[in-house]
C-alpha cells in the first residue's frame, strides 16, 4: 500500500512541477495497520482535534 500511494504521490508531485515550473517537495505518509476499533478511536481522536483548531 505505502509503495502505490509513494508511487502516485510522485506522479502528483512530478506533474504539478511541471504545470508550475517549479521545485515540488514531498514526503511519504505514514501507513499503519489497524483493526477495526484502534481504527474508530483514531478517527475521533483527529475529529476532536480539528475541532479545536
Amino acid at each position: 500500500m505505502k509503495e502505490i500511494g509513494s508511487i502516485g504521490g510522485g506522479n502528483a508531485a512530478t506533474a504539478l512541477s511541471s504545470m508550475i515550473n517549479a521545485k515540488v517537495n514531498m514526503s511519504l505518509p505514514k501507513v499503519e495497520i489497524l483493526d477495526f476499533n484502534e481504527a474508530l478511536v483514531n478517527v475521533e481522536i483527529r475529529r476532536k482535534w480539528s475541532r479545536l483548531y
